[in-house]
């Protein structure tokens, strides 16, 4: 029994031995299978033909910017803040209170809108411009929109960066958060 354990190991030993001396043998050689280039020549590129081409991938319509600001109107601070996007935007795909709301933390830690009737909205192309028409709220503020907003291509807007237009669901884009102190 002794005899076929030590015959066995001694077997295993010999081809893993066989099997590393043909394996540097190969290494030496240089003989692998597969392809093998005979020349530079077969490297370059052949006449007429291009080896590299240019996707054009369509863009998601996003947020690109968001800068809050204050504006003084008589006596009073008033809040804007301009929103640019890659395309140009529907502005009647714009609905204040709804898809485009300013939103203000509470005591509880809530947020709730900051103004609901007396804001406005102006568009230039790819920027929209938010105003308060009241004074400027104090505390963490930001920016709140839905995918419902659409570009002028018809694209609903793309909330979280992935390439997906939202159209309306989960989740929002929301700007970093602006403190306002007056």
């Amino acid at each position: 029994m002794k005899i076929s354990k030590i015959l066995k190991v001694g077997l295993i030993l010999t081809y893993l031995v066989l099997g590393l001396t043909v394996s540097l043998w190969a290494i030496r050689t240089k003989t692998f299978t597969g392809p093998r280039l005979k020349s530079r020549e077969t490297l370059r590129k052949p006449r007429g033909t291009s080896i590299t081409k240019t996707l054009k991938i369509p863009q998601s319509f996003q947020v690109v910017d968001s800068k809050f600001r204050y504006v003084t109107v008589g006596n009073e601070v008033h809040l804007k803040v301009d929103v640019t996007f890659n395309k140009n935007v529907d502005l009647s795909s714009i609905s204040l209170g709804n898809n485009f709301r300013m939103l203000r933390r509470n005591q509880a830690g809530f947020w709730v809108d900051v103004h609901k009737t007396h804001d406005s909205i102006q568009g230039f192309g790819k920027k929209v411009i938010w105003s308060s028409n009241e004074w400027a709220a104090e505390g963490a503020l930001k920016l709140h929109l839905r995918g419902t907003i659409k570009s002028t291509g018809g694209d609903f807007l793309d909330c979280n960066g992935d390439g997906k237009a939202e159209g309306g669901y989960p989740p929002p884009y929301e700007s970093s958060i602006f403190y306002s102190v007056l």
